[in-house]
């Protein structure tokens, strides 16, 4: 029996709330600071941070993508 990940879905996929923080972080927030703008709580964020490689990674594909683009235009609502 695998140990389930908190708050990370099946298919490996992030969840409205974690990308919304993933996006905060690649934009140059820090952690604190984009929990807090997504209404996630601090603890919540950096035990997404801690124990889901999943949201790690998106971090670091959101940040490749804006070095790329030299923008941000994810579709976020707060992103603009």
């Amino acid at each position: 029996m695998t140990k389930a990940i908190p708050n990370d879905t099946e298919n490996g996929a992030l969840s409205p709330r974690q990308e919304a923080v993933a996006f905060g972080v690649a934009s140059g927030l820090s952690l604190a600071a984009a929990a807090r703008k997504a209404k996630v709580g601090v603890p919540t964020a950096k035990t997404w941070s801690a124990t889901l490689p999943t949201f790690r990674r998106r971090v670091q594909d959101l940040r490749a993508e804006m070095t790329v683009t030299g923008r941000v235009d994810s579709g976020h609502r707060w992103a603009r």
